[in-house]
């Protein structure tokens, strides 16, 4: 019996997790002053003729006709005849009456009307107009230039630090003894007993489906077969990662089964990616300033890849603080391409419509729900998002513009609250494979 020792080297993955930097889109409000016409009902004075119309006493001048009955002279010169007795001289005198002519002159006086005129004046109440110069003050809408105060969605690419797991191939040896049993004048002399005994520890595999593989005592390797790998059991795991979403929130802890995972995450803030056992898990979210529970849950999952988002309002009860799970799907977009979803996370809009480009793309999101098809493959670029209000074209968020880099999947979260300047509605827009996909 012999033993001869044998070296060789095969490639064995090794992760670790390691710190880097990127640059994501972050979309924040920004408040400028710009000069705007404003226009307002102010009292204007503007000045004009008066015209006042009054009854007032008028004193009229007139000419007066005054007829009344008064004894009238006249004048009367002429003859008359009247039977009078007359005396005749005859042989005998006689008398009788005979018609006589008389001549008169003188005058006669009898009531008569008489017309008289004079000047004179009278006075009755008439409408009387006078007009003068004067002025009105009405309101009326002035328009001036002013400098208001306007908020405006604006995206730029910010630096962040992020960890990832990362694998890598390592040359590791691997030592075999082989001892050497040879029977002579046997039948079977030419053959060999080989026992190998492996003298390294296998490391940890990463891939896009986790395992962990567990170092195992040395197995024993029968003459003519391939050598066993040293592999007891295989545990899949998961990737799971956080976005804290709730509007103005504190800063939030995230234990998984016991184990700090993620401590002091702020709005809105996204985490990297963590391994967790296929299955459930025990999930307990706490304010990280007054240890108060906000959320404990149990995330069941398998061996794929995840995004929960922490959502809700700590101070609205219609909309409490809660989870939303989406099932990620980090494949390769194609060529040039990249793939897009929009999660619905505002608490308090209403249900929305996504367009992107003008064009409607996703419809009728409610809160708390996810795009449908859930991812839109939108060609590498700028492009513009508005969100809408459903059955209506009141804006809710935007216009807008974000880049999508090509080969890259993204999340777009619509977060912030209605009327509250401090954290309006908004648009959050988080890598999800930060440069790797599966393909």
């Amino acid at each position: 019996m012999s033993s001869q020792q044998y070296t060789t080297y095969r490639d064995e993955p090794r992760s670790s997790i390691e710190s880097r930097q990127i640059t994501v889109p972050v979309t924040r409000p920004v408040t400028t002053l710009q000069t705007r016409p404003v226009t307002r009902l102010e009292p204007v004075t503007r000045p004009t003729t008066i015209t006042d119309t009054r009854i007032e006493p008028v004193i009229h001048s007139t000419t007066i006709t005054d007829t009344r009955v008064e004894p009238v002279v006249h004048p009367v010169t002429g003859t008359f005849t009247r039977n009078e007795p007359v005396v005749h001289t005859s042989p005998v005198p006689f008398t009788r009456v005979e018609p006589v002519v008389h001549s008169v002159s003188g005058s006669v006086t009898r009531n008569e009307p008489v017309v008289h005129q004079y000047l004179g004046t009278f006075t009755r109440n008439e409408p009387v107009v006078h007009q003068y110069q004067g002025s009105v003050t009405r309101s009326e809408p002035v328009t001036r230039n002013e400098q208001v105060p306007v908020t405006l969605n604006v995206t730029n690419l910010e630096p962040r630090t992020i960890n990832e797991l990362v694998t890598r191939t390592d040359r590791v040896p691997y030592t075999t003894t082989v001892t050497t049993n040879t029977i002579r004048g046997n039948p079977i002399a030419s053959n060999e007993i080989r026992q190998s005994v492996a003298s390294s520890v296998v490391s940890p595999v990463t891939s896009p489906v986790r395992t962990t593989l567990a170092p195992t005592p040395s197995s024993t390797l029968v003459a003519g077969t391939i050598p066993a790998t040293n592999i007891n059991a295989v545990r899949p795991t998961a990737n799971v990662r956080f976005i804290h979403n709730v509007t103005g929130g504190p800063l939030i802890n995230i234990s998984i089964d016991g184990k700090l995972a993620h401590a002091g995450m702020g709005y809105p803030t996204v985490s990297y990616y963590t391994p967790l056992d296929v299955g459930n898990n025990r999930v307990v979210i706490t304010d990280s300033e007054n240890k108060v529970t906000l959320l404990n849950f149990v995330l069941s999952v398998q061996a794929k890849d995840y995004t929960v988002i922490i959502d809700g309002s700590v101070i609205n009860r219609a909309r409490p603080v809660r989870a939303i799970l989406l099932d990620d799907n980090n494949t390769c977009p194609a060529a040039g391409q990249a793939k897009v979803r929009v999660v619905h996370a505002a608490a308090d809009l209403p249900t929305v419509n996504i367009y992107v480009d003008g064009k409607k793309t996703f419809s009728d999101l409610k809160y708390g729900a996810i795009s449908r098809p859930t991812y839109a493959t939108l060609p590498g670029g700028v492009h513009t998002i508005t969100v809408n209000v459903a059955g209506s074209n009141a804006r809710a968020i935007g216009p807008v513009q974000v880049r999508f880099e090509p080969g890259k999947i993204y999340t777009v979260i619509a977060s912030g609250r209605a009327n509250d300047a401090r954290y309006p509605p908004s648009l959050l827009v988080e890598q999800d494979n930060y440069g790797r996909c599966y393909l």
